[in-house]
């Protein structure tokens, strides 16, 4: 009866985001299209019983979908790489539907409650206050805002992940979405650049560089994210974790979706052309594979089949790999120096509050004149070096606030890694060496959109709610203990890791 209730119910959903997808193809405006997507969403929720987790599979799944549109549309900063507009999303509504239901839990104490974690939430939200406070110097607040909504809505995504999701059920849910829109995005790229052609879906548009194709170069994928070097961030920082899923007690079904999604997104990623995405994935498996061999997680063999799979993804796209590596790029690499030298001198002159959020593209067209060809400046667009974007926009103490809130990142990671439990260790090993390398690929690349911010925040989130549930559940134990004297707790049979919902 069970089974055939869950059947019935599937295809209930299936033919109603069925019929969602007909009518949103007919709609005139993407502000329609997302207010439909929120029509389906609790119809979607009650079937599948579950609304908290649908709205969360939402955010994961809209990340690299970007399902929205950008209010205020500015064309002159789109020109230099800022931010564009506010931006309303799938995520917007969703965080909506997110704290309305938590809202309802904490004043009408409508099933779990639970409180806001605002000590682990302090770093992201001192980050945010860094960002407000900018606009008071800023030549531009209506640019400004456009930032301070997209860090306010990340900090809230943020705020809501690690005070709510508790359990280990919780943690293997938002991994398992995570994989799948890895291993889905990937697919659509790795199409996209064999059949060497754009694509479109409605509100969702897959892009093949035409520039590229016509000088006889290999084109870079940017999938349906766009760009491809936002596309090789989004792949690389979650490949580490998707490696990761191999090595815990989790079934089958879900190893074999993440070494799908490997595959993939390995291939996919060297597609994008990034150089950047490339090295900042081998520093992520290298940390990995050594700090998993240490733990004795990972046999000797392990590293060299993964180095042998790798190997095989690259002989497929050899020629590829080979032109991105050999062949002349244009100057893309040594243009982004004079950039640095550029946000050093706004810098200089702003070194305390910076010149605004959202504001460098604005101030630095005042910087580049009269000799910026001086020092090999030809290309003016937004520095490719997010530290230096950080500090010339909010000065030295969002700098601060903005190490301090991946360092207390990192330190979660590192506090759950060294823990005894083997699903909760290995999951931060991966999302910690993910982090770790893209420590570095700030140093070269844009992450100020809403594709690398979010996903950059979720699985900081991710990373903090898995130290937590750790720490929880020894504290559980040590007190059964405690309380018993007879070691339960250790006797006790590990939790069962289902996907539920």
């Amino acid at each position: 009866m069970q089974a055939s209730g869950g059947m019935r119910a599937a295809s209930a959903v299936g033919v109603c985001l069925g019929a969602a997808t007909l009518v949103i193809t007919a709609l005139p405006s993407p502000m329609l299209q997302l207010g439909l997507l929120g029509l389906v969403c609790p119809l979607v929720a009650v079937l599948s019983g579950n609304l908290r987790r649908v709205l969360l599979a939402a955010v994961l799944l809209d990340t690299p979908l970007l399902l929205g549109t950008h209010l205020g549309y500015r064309p002159d900063l789109a020109d230099f790489g800022g931010l564009v507009g506010w931006d309303i999303s799938v995520t917007t509504l969703a965080l909506a539907g997110l704290y309305a239901l938590w809202a309802m839990n904490l004043l009408g104490r409508v099933g779990a409650t639970h409180r806001p974690a605002w000590r682990a939430s302090l770093p992201g939200a001192a980050y945010l206050a860094c960002v407000a406070v900018s606009m008071l110097v800023a030549e531009d607040v209506t640019a400004a805002s456009f930032q301070l909504a997209l860090i306010a809505q990340m900090f809230l995504l943020y705020l809501y992940m690690v005070s709510v999701v508790r359990t280990r059920e919780d943690i293997v849910f938002l991994v398992t979405v995570l994989v799948t829109a890895l291993a889905g995005e990937a697919l659509l790229m790795v199409a996209q650049g064999l059949g060497g052609s754009s694509f479109s879906i409605p509100s969702i548009t897959g892009r093949v560089p035409l520039s590229t194709l016509t000088q006889g170069q290999a084109s870079r994928i940017g999938g349906t994210i766009g760009s491809a070097n936002a596309a090789a961030i989004y792949l690389s920082l979650l490949l580490a974790p998707a490696i990761s899923v191999l090595l815990t007690p989790l079934g089958r079904w879900r190893k074999r979706l993440a070494l799908l999604a490997i595959v993939l997104g390995a291939g996919a990623l060297i597609l994008t052309l990034a150089r950047g995405g490339w090295v900042a994935f081998a520093i992520s498996v290298a940390i990995m594979c050594l700090l998993a061999h240490r733990r004795g997680w990972l046999p000797i063999t392990a590293p060299v089949a993964l180095i042998g799979l790798v190997l095989l993804v690259g002989l497929v796209f050899r020629t590829t790999i080979e032109t991105r590596l050999v062949a002349y790029d244009e100057g893309s690499a040594a243009s982004r120096i004079p950039l640095m030298q550029l946000a050093l001198r706004i810098i200089e002159e702003h070194p305390l509050l910076g010149v605004g959020a959202n504001n460098y593209v604005l101030a630095m067209q005042r910087y580049a004149t009269p000799n910026f060809s001086d020092y090999g400046g030809d290309w003016l667009y937004l520095v490719h070096n997010h530290y230096l974007l950080v500090w010339a926009e909010t000065g030295f103490i969002g700098l601060v606030a903005f190490l301090w809130f991946l360092a207390a990142t990192l330190r979660a990671g590192w506090r759950a890694w060294q823990t005894n439990d083997r699903l909760v260790g290995a999951l931060a090993l991966g999302f910690t060496a993910a982090m770790v390398g893209h420590l570095v690929y700030m140093n070269v690349d844009l992450f100020n959109d809403r594709a690398q911010t979010q996903t950059l925040w979720v699985c900081a989130a991710l990373l903090v709610c898995i130290s937590r549930v750790e720490v929880r559940s020894e504290r559980a134990a040590v007190s059964e203990h405690a309380l018993t004297g007879q070691g339960r707790a250790s006797r006790a049979r590990p939790a069962r890791l289902v996907l539920l919902g």
